[in-house]
């Protein structure tokens, strides 16, 4: 029995690297422009940059899957590839030309030949873009539109780095993320594709494969793997964030109940109030200057050390830098969604009060309170603020990245 699994075993691991050394090229970069509209459909452009990796390396036909029901598509393009994500890479060169291509529907995809008149060789890039729409990509719930978009696979070839951008109807909104804008529109280029010259083409889909960012994102996906793209969009903000809003009200009033039912409040405040206690030989300076005040010119009564205080506002910090990390992460993507409609000029100024901005907040979340602490109540309670407000922020943007996946 033990032989029959080691054997197994070790066949396993022969076929999966003969399957890997068979792969002669892979996906540096593939970008995807998703147009939603409002019942469920959608219009895409795909774009992807082939490279050899392979001395021998010369693939004239690519074997594609588009997953979807009714998939129709408009045009398939070549172009030189002159950008391969985050770096500049070799070329294969010529102009844009339109290619030829088979498909086979199959049970919840279809299969798509493409037929490259450059071929795809070692050390140098070419990219093809396919414009096509897809139906049933999004269904209605009482909140909105449902979307779940899958990337195109290639039994062939690893996909080093894949993007996507969601692009909803001007009356609705992307659940959690910044509106996108683009000069044209997945439809738009659809509806020009027969008409216009492999050229003018190219220059209209080049705005969607060269932005700088993307909503989603993935890496590394074997042969035959797609990453899956999934979220909400709809008319009503308030619905959109139903369940959110709930549980906010419900986390509210329960904490209500516990402050008032245990005498929180009554607890916290004590435990604010007053300053500091300073050392003796401060301390015994002020005695006779405090005799000598008036009775309405006393000081603040001095307090002991209290872990209680350092750990609410540990917690309290926690929250905030949680919060201002999501708000600037935000204004970065809603900057980037617009960045193909300003002047470059304009932008540097805009661009640097931006970074400011979003260095700015997360900074003051986790050193404000640490600093409003150790002036008002000491070093002590000032080190330790800081040390779990730290602690703590890690923790709460380390759990909301596992419930995001």
């Amino acid at each position: 029995m033990a032989l029959a699994s080691l054997t197994f075993i070790a066949l396993l691991f022969i076929l999966t690297g003969t399957c890997y050394a068979q792969e002669t090229y892979w996906h540096s970069w593939d970008s995807y422009s998703v147009e939603l509209d409002g019942e469920g459909d959608a219009f895409v452009i795909a774009s992807m940059s082939f490279e050899g990796i392979q001395s021998d390396t010369n693939v004239t036909d690519v074997l594609l899957e588009i997953p979807g029901r009714n998939i129709r598509v408009y045009k398939v393009l070549q172009t030189p590839s002159y950008y391969g994500g985050d770096y500049y890479v070799n070329t294969q060169g010529g102009s844009s030309q339109f290619l030829e291509y088979e498909l086979s529907p199959l049970s919840a995809s279809t299969q798509m030949t493409v037929h490259l008149k450059t071929p795809i060789r070692p050390n140098s890039q070419t990219a093809i873009s396919i414009i096509y729409q897809t139906q049933d990509v999004a269904k209605p719930t009482f909140q909105g539109l449902e979307f779940r978009f899958e990337t195109i696979k290639d039994s062939r070839a690893t996909i080093r780095k894949s993007g996507a951008n969601i692009y909803v109807p001007e009356n609705m909104e992307l659940k959690g993320k910044p509106k996108m804008t683009t000069q044209y529109l997945p439809s738009m280029v659809a509806g020009y594709s027969s008409s216009l010259q492999a050229k003018d083409l190219e220059s209209q889909i080049a705005p969607n494969y060269y932005r700088g960012s993307y909503q989603y994102t993935a890496s590394n996906l074997d042969p035959a793997e797609s990453f899956m793209v999934s979220g909400l969009y709809g008319e009503n903000s308030l619905l959109l964030y139903f369940w959110e809003i709930i549980g906010g009200i419900a986390i509210a009033v329960a904490i209500v109940i516990i402050f008032r039912y245990f005498g929180l409040a009554e607890r916290i405040r004590k435990m604010f109030a007053g300053k500091h206690a300073e050392p003796a030989a401060r301390s015994a300076k002020k005695a006779e200057m405090v005799k000598r005040a008036p009775a309405a010119a006393q000081p603040q009564q001095l307090i002991a050390f209290s872990w209680g205080r350092p750990v609410i506002m540990g917690i309290v910090t926690a929250f905030l830098f949680t919060l201002a990390s999501f708000l600037s992460q935000f204004i970065f993507m809603a900057m980037e969604s617009g960045s193909g409609y300003y002047n470059y000029s304009m932008m540097i100024p805009f661009v640097i009060l931006v970074l400011i901005v979003m260095f700015a907040l997360p900074a003051a979340a986790l050193f404000g309170p640490a600093i409003y602490m150790y002036k008002k109540y000491g070093w002590q309670d000032g080190i330790i603020t800081f040390v779990l407000g730290v602690i703590l922020s890690a923790a709460l943007m380390f759990s909301m990245v596992l419930l995001a996946h």
